[in-house]
């Protein structure tokens, strides 16, 4: 029985990892050089001072040479935003403000410049990113991940990237590629999200909801049939060991039949078969059969009918949204859950008229008279 007992547990633990792989997960949300004229509702890119006269970026032929002409197919969007200009003693600084729980930046370093710059978090103490020229073997390192920040609380923070002042011998190019941070759902929202209309580039679809809820209702659409598939195979089993006695279970129909006899095997002594059951108890014994074989089919139909109602909400749920190539998947996946269904209840009625089959195999296997060539 303890046995029987963990594999419902386990089916339990299976059921719930696949609900929670349903449920909402953290996402990695990307901010590209070229995304400080788009701020959404969870991060702002700004480059102080404007771009213009103080920034470069790939469109500059000039630049381009200067930092050893980088592979644009090899960048993120094929863009970046460099510090190639003398900035005549202006400070230079890449803002950024997001809100999410970890981030990570991301540069282009050139073998042929120094890239200097300082780092700080929520105006903390910065660190140093210290990259001088000639000291690494690749001309040009691209989407090189300068600093990560990890195991952040998820709130609004501030991510300020200075460049370090340099004099017009001696070059310093911060070549920024792109930054990308992780934002989770279920950890809070942003108030300017949940009131705001921004297109931001995480919003789940619709196609996502509806995938999301669709998944939820075929791991209780699972659970439910697990669990009757265990239900019935244990009250099959209660069942065959009050018919057949203490002990064992029988394993198979032919088994229980040879058990219900009652007239020994070689093993058993005759003495023990001399006064055969009175027919009065051998119809009490049929009676209660029947009614435990009623019952049991009974509860089949009533489970295998609720399975097919679940699935059929779930069904509805997903079609009442407007149709796509998402939710016409949905749909079709929610149809073979269904299918499933009811092939589960078809077999399980096939274990019903097996038990019927047996119910009339025990009646028979006991006669009224012993067999003929049965001798004391």
């Amino acid at each position: 029985m303890a046995s029987r007992k963990w594999t419902v547990l386990h089916v339990c633990a299976l059921i719930c990892r696949l609900v929670g792989l349903c449920s909402c997960v953290p996402s990695n949300v990307t901010i590209d050089d070229a995304d400080s004229m788009k701020p959404t509702a969870l991060f702002r890119l700004t480059f102080l001072p404007q771009k213009t006269g103080m920034w470069s970026d790939q469109s500059e032929s000039q630049s381009m040479l200067q930092l050893g002409n980088p592979d644009l197919e090899r960048l993120h969007h094929g863009t970046f935003t460099a510090s190639t200009r003398h900035s005549g003693g202006k400070r230079r600084v890449i803002s950024i403000e997001f809100y999410g729980s970890a981030i990570q930046l991301f540069f282009t370093l050139s073998n042929l410049v120094n890239t200097y710059a300082d780092v700080s978090l929520d105006g903390d103490e910065p660190w140093q990113i210290r990259h001088a020229a000639s000291n690494r073997d690749a001309q040009i390192s691209y989407k090189y991940p300068v600093l990560g920040l990890p195991g952040l609380v998820q709130a609004w923070h501030k991510l300020e990237i200075a460049v370090v002042p340099f004099g017009i011998e001696v070059n310093n190019s911060v070549i920024f590629d792109y930054a990308e941070f992780t934002w989770d759902s279920e950890k809070g929202s942003p108030s300017e999200l949940l009131s705001s209309s921004a297109n931001c580039v995480t919003a789940p679809s619709r196609g996502v909801i509806i995938g999301a809820s669709a998944g939820g209702a075929s791991a209780v659409v699972l659970l439910a049939a697990a669990a009757t598939i265990i239900i019935v195979k244990r009250r099959r089993y209660h069942w065959l060991s009050r018919i057949c006695g203490p002990g064992q279970p029988p394993r198979s129909e032919s088994d229980a039949n040879e058990r219900t006899q009652p007239y020994p095997f070689d093993d058993i002594p005759p003495s023990t078969v001399l006064a055969p059951a009175p027919e009065p108890e051998k119809a009490q014994v049929r009676l209660e059969f029947n009614r435990d074989s009623d019952s049991l089919e009974q509860e089949i139909a009533s489970i295998t009918g609720s399975l097919d109602a679940v699935a059929q909400r779930a069904l509805q749920a997903g079609l009442d949204v407007p149709q796509d190539s998402d939710t016409v998947g949905i749909a079709q996946v929610l149809g073979d859950i269904q299918e499933q269904i009811r092939k589960i209840g078809q077999q399980l009625g096939s274990q019903g008229a097996g038990t019927a089959a047996l119910r009339r195999t025990a009646t028979r296997s006991t006669p009224d008279h012993p067999p003929p060539d049965y001798s004391l």
